[in-house]
């Protein structure tokens, strides 16, 4: 019984002894190691925040400045096609290959070829100034479904303080002002966004009925968040009818034969009432049937300054 007590209090007394070396010669060092840590992972964080504020500060100056740029390039550019309109006059190239050389964003106006109802100035300052709109993009391939897209959201950064998004795109194709996202998480209030239905199907290998879904999703916060969508796709078939009922505007490039037999009724009877005119001014590129409450037209547009084949293609090597 002796033994048991005594092999006890050595055992507590071991502990004891344990716990005290511990408490003058571990302890303290870990605490102290703690604190250092902690603070020198409080002091990284900080500074990483503050390094991106800075950043975010100076994109934002930039920004400002090369929209005041394009603005003040835009304005006489926009008049002087107003200008070449009026009179019939062949737009002028050389300032789309300025441009493009020059790397500067710049707003160049729609050019209307044939008027069947309303006004084309109407139907823009809809565009460039309601909180929301909705409009659909269709054609065959190769017609510039995305050039007309891109054209719009150049005329959007210029005009407008809408954030620009595109989805379906690869951001080293586009400049730093076109944002590409892939998910609806990652857009801002008041902005504009160019979706284009087959880079999204072909990036997410997911079928269109999912594409489809984000649309609808897309559809059901944009009155909310004040966004104004761009959807390109090569036939109305393949959108859900509620997408195509929402929708404010529809800009129609040349169809081909077998294409415009799947497109939706509404859209087919569209094509077919201007299918005569479409044959007469086939010769004009970038040729597009507007086609909206406030306006119905055809027109054709530049290019945008920042354009090349890898901006329509970019989801191909992907």
């Amino acid at each position: 019984m002796k033994k048991k007590t005594n092999k006890k209090a050595g055992n507590f007394a071991a502990r004891s002894f344990k716990f005290i070396f511990k408490c003058i010669f571990v302890y303290p060092f870990k605490g102290i190691w703690w604190v250092l840590k902690h603070s020198v992972q409080a002091f990284t964080e900080e500074l990483r925040k503050s390094k991106e504020r800075r950043r975010q500060e100076k994109a934002e100056q930039e920004m400002k400045k090369l929209k005041a740029r394009a603005r003040g390039k835009g304005i006489s550019s926009a008049q002087e096609e107003r200008k070449a309109v009026s009179r019939r006059e062949v737009p002028d190239n050389k300032k789309i290959e300025r441009a493009e050389q020059e790397n500067t964003p710049e707003y160049n106006p729609l050019k209307e070829l044939k008027n069947k109802k309303g006004s084309l100035g109407s139907f823009e300052d809809k565009l460039y100034h309601n909180k929301s709109t909705i409009g659909i993009i269709l054609g065959a391939r190769g017609t510039g479904k995305s050039a007309i897209g891109m054209r719009l959201l150049e005329n959007f950064f210029v005009n407008t303080e809408k954030k620009i998004y595109a989805m379906g795109f690869k951001q080293a194709a586009l400049p730093a002002w076109i944002r590409v996202v892939k998910n609806i998480e990652e857009i801002e209030n008041d902005a504009v966004i160019l979706i284009d239905e087959a880079g999204i199907e072909f990036s997410s290998r997911e079928s269109m009925s999912k594409a489809n879904k984000m649309l609808s999703d897309l559809l059901l916060i944009s009155r909310h968040k004040d966004l104004s969508l761009l959807v390109i796709a090569q036939n109305s078939g393949n959108l859900e009818l509620n997408v195509i009922r929402q929708s404010d505007y529809f800009l129609l490039k040349p169809s081909s034969l077998m294409q415009l037999d799947f497109e939706r009724k509404k859209i087919k009877d569209i094509y077919e009432k201007v299918k005569k005119e479409f044959e007469e001014l086939s010769a004009d590129q970038g040729l597009t049937y507007i086609y909206s409450n406030e306006y119905c037209g055809f027109v054709i547009n530049s290019l945008p300054s920042f354009w090349s084949e890898k901006v329509s293609k970019g989801y191909a090597d992907k």
